[in-house]
């Protein structure tokens, strides 16, 4: 029994119910995932507060990694970066991060197209 509905009984004359909806909109949650999804603000916005502060922290980190390694280094004798060894590293590594949080964000974009999305509640998201 789920949402006080009984799926035991649910057959070729008994249609499954309709999805259960929380307060938050769809428009809402695209336009926050668009202009601030990188930094899991939609997430934060349901109610995901783990995985938003993942994505949050993801970013951050991702991009201290990249000009971290950017920083240290070292310079041709035309004073351009070359990556190499440890800062190579750095910068791979901050890259692989950002890579990762705009997967799981667009990931999220898809799953609120195709109305998979819900809030920390268990909630579908209002269309």
């Amino acid at each position: 029994m789920v949402n006080n509905v009984d799926y035991t009984q649910q057959g070729a004359g008994n249609p499954l119910p309709e999805k259960v909806r929380g307060d938050h909109k769809m428009i809402t949650i695209l336009l926050i995932l668009l202009v601030f999804g990188w930094l899991g603000f939609h997430r934060l916005y349901l109610g995901h507060l783990k995985s938003g502060f993942a994505q949050l922290i993801g970013v951050i980190v991702g991009w201290a990694l990249i000009f971290v390694g950017l920083g240290t280094a070292p310079t041709n004798a035309m004073g351009e970066a070359e990556l190499a060894g440890g800062s190579l590293g750095l910068f791979v590594l901050g890259f692989l991060l950002l890579l990762g949080v705009g997967l799981s964000v667009f990931i999220d974009f898809i799953f609120i197209l195709i109305d998979k999305m819900t809030d920390s509640k268990g909630l579908y998201i209002q269309r």
